[in-house]
């Protein structure tokens, strides 16, 4: 893999208080709960292998509601996530789980003839609130990457959330602790927001945590190797496309953006395109902003 660092609009949004420095998840926050050991009682094996291997659309949302500040362009409205949800239905796509796209990465398992993955960066509060109920309603599940430092403070998902969610089937990932730009992390820094996070929501949850998202869709060559040293079997960019069997780098695996504009025909439309489309003028400004450290 060529060295190379990747930038995105996907920085630090507040739904609520603001985040501290501290190293993980707050005191306290797990109030006394033991991890679940019962199975999700959502399916998580496919039950129709496809004949041929479909590329893989992994949806990439951040906030649910709405904003009209200068990171809006990570919010999808409840109205648009709820249209959105419905035409996937609709359409016949089918929600996998992590394990299910890792076992077909590596030749072990077939897939849905449509399959798609859902997931949610950073971990705010509107994640249970509002996209829950609609993705139970459909029978949907869906990956949660948490900044642990979030967890269980003011605007972000309790505890007890993320356990029922991950309970009903939904997956769970590291998002590091206080997402930061890790191109820029010395290696003490690196391991701690790496690996460190992992430990915290192992410890925190009591189910192994195998999957990670870059902030922002920063990384480097130094960067990934310190995710597959930390143990992560598969790591998520914010670089746009599908997973594709035959071409898939495990530890840097495209997404598709889901902006506030999209609705659910501009999410039908990028469901058809594999490729990365023109970036529209909302996602341009966004990331424009963040590249300027406003952000």
């Amino acid at each position: 893999m060529d060295e190379r660092t990747r930038t995105d609009e996907g920085a630090q949004v507040h739904e609520g208080a603001g985040i501290n420095e501290g190293a993980g998840i707050k005191e306290g926050a797990l109030g006394g709960i033991r991890p679940s050991t019962s199975a999700p009682s959502t399916p998580s094996a496919p039950s129709t292998p496809s004949a041929s291997p479909p590329p893989v659309p992994v949806l990439m949302y951040h906030v649910i509601g709405d904003n009209d500040g200068p990171l809006r362009g990570l919010y999808v409205s409840k109205e648009d996530f709820t249209a959105q949800v419905r035409m996937l239905k609709e359409k016949g796509y089918e929600t996998i789980r992590m394990s299910d796209l890792f076992d077909y990465l590596n030749g072990e398992g077939g897939l849905p003839a449509r399959p798609v993955v859902l997931t949610f960066d950073d971990g705010y509060e509107s994640v249970y609130r509002d996209a829950y109920p609609i993705l139970k309603d459909a029978g949907f599940v869906a990956a949660l990457f948490l900044q642990t430092n979030l967890l269980g403070r003011p605007g972000g998902l309790s505890v007890n959330a993320v356990r029922e969610m991950l309970d009903y089937g939904f997956d769970l990932g590291a998002h590091t602790i206080n997402h930061p730009d890790l191109t820029r992390c010395k290696p003490f820094q690196l391991e701690r927001e790496i690996a460190g996070s992992k430990k915290a929501l192992e410890d925190a949850f009591g189910v192994p945590v195998s999957w990670f998202a870059y902030p922002a869709g920063r990384y480097d060559e130094t960067v990934v190797r310190a995710v597959g040293e930390a143990g992560y079997l598969m790591g998520f960019t914010t670089e746009y496309g599908f997973v594709e069997k035959e071409s898939a780098e495990l530890l840097i695996l495209p997404r598709v953006r889901v902006d506030r504009s999209d609705g659910a025909d501009g999410l039908l439309k990028k469901l058809s395109m594999p490729k990365k489309p023109c970036a529209g003028k909302e996602t341009q400004e966004g990331m424009n902003r963040y590249e300027h450290g406003e952000g």
